[in-house]
Protein backbone atom coordinates (compact mmCIF):
# COMPACT_ATOMS: atom_id res chain seq x y z
CA UNK A 1 0.00 0.00 0.00
CA UNK A 2 2.63 2.36 1.03
CA UNK A 3 4.42 1.94 -2.37
CA UNK A 4 1.21 2.40 -4.38
CA UNK A 5 1.12 5.54 -2.40
CA UNK A 6 4.45 6.54 -3.37
CA UNK A 7 4.03 5.93 -6.88
CA UNK A 8 0.80 7.99 -6.99
CA UNK A 9 2.87 10.91 -5.29
CA UNK A 10 5.48 10.84 -7.73
CA UNK A 11 2.60 10.85 -11.12
CA UNK A 12 0.85 13.34 -9.63
CA UNK A 13 4.14 15.82 -8.92
CA UNK A 14 4.77 14.50 -12.57
CA UNK A 15 1.59 15.77 -13.68
CA UNK A 16 1.59 18.62 -12.28
CA UNK A 17 4.93 20.13 -13.17
CA UNK A 18 4.40 18.51 -16.52
CA UNK A 19 0.94 20.65 -17.61
CA UNK A 20 2.56 23.51 -19.13
CA UNK A 21 -0.56 24.45 -20.92
CA UNK A 22 -1.70 28.00 -20.51
CA UNK A 23 -4.65 30.39 -21.73
CA UNK A 24 -4.21 34.24 -21.54
CA UNK A 25 -7.28 36.65 -21.75
CA UNK A 26 -7.18 40.45 -23.01
CA UNK A 27 -10.50 42.47 -23.42
CA UNK A 28 -12.24 43.47 -26.62
CA UNK A 29 -13.06 47.40 -28.05
CA UNK A 30 -16.37 48.08 -29.48
CA UNK A 31 -17.90 50.39 -32.23
CA UNK A 32 -15.36 51.04 -35.17
CA UNK A 33 -16.45 52.40 -38.70
CA UNK A 34 -14.10 52.41 -40.96
CA UNK A 35 -10.48 53.19 -38.96
CA UNK A 36 -8.60 53.80 -42.05
CA UNK A 37 -7.31 50.19 -42.80
CA UNK A 38 -4.11 48.26 -42.20
CA UNK A 39 -2.37 51.62 -40.88
CA UNK A 40 -4.99 52.16 -38.14
CA UNK A 41 -6.24 49.40 -36.78
CA UNK A 42 -8.29 48.53 -33.84
CA UNK A 43 -5.87 46.87 -31.35
CA UNK A 44 -6.23 45.16 -27.35
CA UNK A 45 -3.14 43.92 -25.92
CA UNK A 46 -2.27 40.87 -23.52
CA UNK A 47 0.94 41.04 -21.09
CA UNK A 48 2.61 38.08 -20.82
CA UNK A 49 4.41 38.67 -17.20
CA UNK A 50 5.45 35.03 -16.38
CA UNK A 51 8.59 33.82 -18.65
CA UNK A 52 8.66 30.08 -20.30
CA UNK A 53 9.52 29.10 -23.70
CA UNK A 54 6.87 28.34 -26.24
CA UNK A 55 6.40 24.50 -27.21
CA UNK A 56 3.23 25.28 -29.26
CA UNK A 57 0.33 28.28 -29.67
CA UNK A 58 -2.75 26.19 -29.19
CA UNK A 59 -5.07 28.10 -30.26
CA UNK A 60 -6.36 31.88 -30.68
CA UNK A 61 -10.08 32.74 -29.94
CA UNK A 62 -12.06 35.60 -30.29
CA UNK A 63 -15.27 36.04 -28.00
CA UNK A 64 -18.39 37.68 -28.86
CA UNK A 65 -17.11 39.09 -32.11
CA UNK A 66 -19.42 40.79 -34.17
CA UNK A 67 -19.05 42.14 -37.40
CA UNK A 68 -20.80 42.87 -40.91
CA UNK A 69 -19.18 41.87 -44.11
CA UNK A 70 -16.09 39.80 -43.03
CA UNK A 71 -14.74 40.89 -46.41
CA UNK A 72 -13.78 44.64 -45.00
CA UNK A 73 -11.01 42.63 -42.51
CA UNK A 74 -7.85 41.82 -41.53
CA UNK A 75 -6.97 40.16 -38.05
CA UNK A 76 -3.65 39.51 -36.78
CA UNK A 77 -1.50 38.21 -34.10
CA UNK A 78 1.67 39.87 -33.42
CA UNK A 79 4.42 39.14 -30.32
CA UNK A 80 5.67 42.74 -29.62
CA UNK A 81 8.93 41.91 -28.21
CA UNK A 82 9.79 39.45 -31.05
CA UNK A 83 7.79 41.45 -34.13
CA UNK A 84 6.61 37.73 -35.21
CA UNK A 85 3.23 38.33 -36.74
CA UNK A 86 0.55 36.05 -38.12
CA UNK A 87 -2.60 37.24 -39.88
CA UNK A 88 -5.52 35.27 -38.89
CA UNK A 89 -8.16 36.82 -41.88
CA UNK A 90 -7.00 39.27 -44.55
CA UNK A 91 -10.10 40.30 -46.68
CA UNK A 92 -11.51 36.71 -47.29
CA UNK A 93 -13.54 36.97 -51.28
CA UNK A 94 -10.55 39.82 -52.49
CA UNK A 95 -9.55 39.57 -55.08
CA UNK A 96 -12.47 37.72 -56.44
CA UNK A 97 -14.83 40.72 -55.83
CA UNK A 98 -14.35 43.83 -55.54
CA UNK A 99 -15.79 43.95 -51.41
CA UNK A 100 -14.86 40.63 -50.98
CA UNK A 101 -17.25 38.26 -48.78
CA UNK A 102 -20.79 39.16 -47.99
CA UNK A 103 -20.73 37.43 -44.45
CA UNK A 104 -21.05 38.49 -40.93
CA UNK A 105 -18.88 37.44 -37.58
CA UNK A 106 -21.76 36.74 -35.00
CA UNK A 107 -20.47 34.99 -31.77
CA UNK A 108 -17.00 32.91 -30.59
CA UNK A 109 -14.32 32.29 -33.35
CA UNK A 110 -11.25 29.93 -33.16
CA UNK A 111 -8.08 29.76 -35.32
CA UNK A 112 -5.46 26.80 -35.23
CA UNK A 113 -3.08 25.42 -37.38
CA UNK A 114 -4.62 22.82 -39.92
CA UNK A 115 -7.85 24.71 -39.48
CA UNK A 116 -9.54 26.15 -42.32
CA UNK A 117 -8.30 29.02 -44.21
CA UNK A 118 -10.93 31.41 -45.43
CA UNK A 119 -9.45 33.52 -48.46
CA UNK A 120 -12.47 33.19 -50.51
CA UNK A 121 -16.17 33.93 -51.02
CA UNK A 122 -17.25 30.82 -48.83
CA UNK A 123 -19.67 31.92 -46.58
CA UNK A 124 -20.99 35.06 -48.55
CA UNK A 125 -24.59 36.22 -47.95
CA UNK A 126 -24.45 34.56 -44.54
CA UNK A 127 -23.64 34.03 -40.95
CA UNK A 128 -19.91 32.53 -40.24
CA UNK A 129 -20.52 29.43 -38.56
CA UNK A 130 -19.16 29.22 -35.34
CA UNK A 131 -17.96 25.47 -35.48
CA UNK A 132 -15.52 26.01 -37.83
CA UNK A 133 -12.02 26.47 -36.75
CA UNK A 134 -9.84 28.58 -38.85
CA UNK A 135 -6.10 28.50 -39.60
CA UNK A 136 -3.91 31.35 -40.68
CA UNK A 137 -4.08 32.66 -43.75
CA UNK A 138 -0.29 34.15 -43.63
CA UNK A 139 2.22 32.48 -41.70
CA UNK A 140 1.29 29.67 -38.97
CA UNK A 141 0.97 29.64 -34.97
CA UNK A 142 3.83 27.25 -35.00
CA UNK A 143 6.31 30.26 -35.69
CA UNK A 144 5.46 31.01 -32.05
CA UNK A 145 7.67 28.14 -31.37
CA UNK A 146 10.76 28.52 -29.11
CA UNK A 147 9.91 32.27 -28.31
CA UNK A 148 10.02 32.98 -24.76
CA UNK A 149 6.24 34.17 -24.32
CA UNK A 150 6.67 36.73 -21.98
CA UNK A 151 6.01 40.21 -23.60
CA UNK A 152 3.11 41.64 -25.20
CA UNK A 153 0.74 40.12 -27.29
CA UNK A 154 -1.48 42.51 -29.39
CA UNK A 155 -4.14 41.97 -31.48
CA UNK A 156 -5.36 44.32 -34.40
CA UNK A 157 -8.38 44.20 -36.71
CA UNK A 158 -8.56 46.55 -39.16
CA UNK A 159 -11.41 47.61 -41.04
CA UNK A 160 -10.65 48.79 -44.72
CA UNK A 161 -14.53 50.02 -45.81
CA UNK A 162 -16.81 52.29 -45.01
CA UNK A 163 -20.55 51.72 -43.31
CA UNK A 164 -19.90 48.03 -41.26
CA UNK A 165 -19.60 48.16 -37.76
CA UNK A 166 -18.61 45.54 -35.24
CA UNK A 167 -17.19 44.78 -31.81
CA UNK A 168 -15.56 42.55 -29.60
CA UNK A 169 -16.19 41.12 -26.39
CA UNK A 170 -12.54 39.52 -25.45
CA UNK A 171 -9.89 37.27 -27.09
CA UNK A 172 -7.05 35.17 -25.86
CA UNK A 173 -4.51 32.37 -27.08
CA UNK A 174 -3.53 28.92 -25.23
CA UNK A 175 0.28 28.21 -25.36
CA UNK A 176 1.96 24.75 -24.14
CA UNK A 177 5.43 25.40 -22.67
CA UNK A 178 8.72 23.92 -23.28
CA UNK A 179 8.87 21.39 -19.89
CA UNK A 180 11.23 22.76 -17.17
CA UNK A 181 14.48 20.27 -16.80
CA UNK A 182 12.81 19.31 -13.17
CA UNK A 183 9.69 18.15 -15.23
CA UNK A 184 11.74 15.77 -17.36
CA UNK A 185 13.31 14.62 -14.46
CA UNK A 186 10.10 13.76 -12.55
CA UNK A 187 8.65 12.35 -15.31
CA UNK A 188 11.89 10.04 -15.39
CA UNK A 189 11.46 8.97 -11.79
CA UNK A 190 7.88 8.11 -12.21
CA UNK A 191 8.85 5.58 -15.09
CA UNK A 192 11.41 3.80 -13.21
CA UNK A 193 9.70 3.56 -10.35
CA UNK A 194 6.40 2.00 -12.37
CA UNK A 195 9.26 -0.52 -13.69
CA UNK A 196 10.50 -1.29 -10.80
CA UNK A 197 6.80 -2.60 -9.73
CA UNK A 198 6.40 -4.10 -12.21
CA UNK A 199 9.43 -6.29 -12.30
CA UNK A 200 8.73 -6.91 -8.60
CA UNK A 201 4.91 -8.11 -9.11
Amino acid sequence: MKKIMMIAGVVLLTSSAWAGQKSYEGSGFEGWIDNGGPENPNLSEIFVSDHGEILSMDIVSLIDFNHTWAGDLIIRLTHKDTGTSVTLLDRPGIPESNFGANADFAGNYDWQDGGFVWDDMTFDGGVVPTNVIFGPVTGALSDFAGEDKFGTWSLTISDGAFLDVGSLGGWGFTVTNVPAPGALALLGLAGLVARRKRTRA
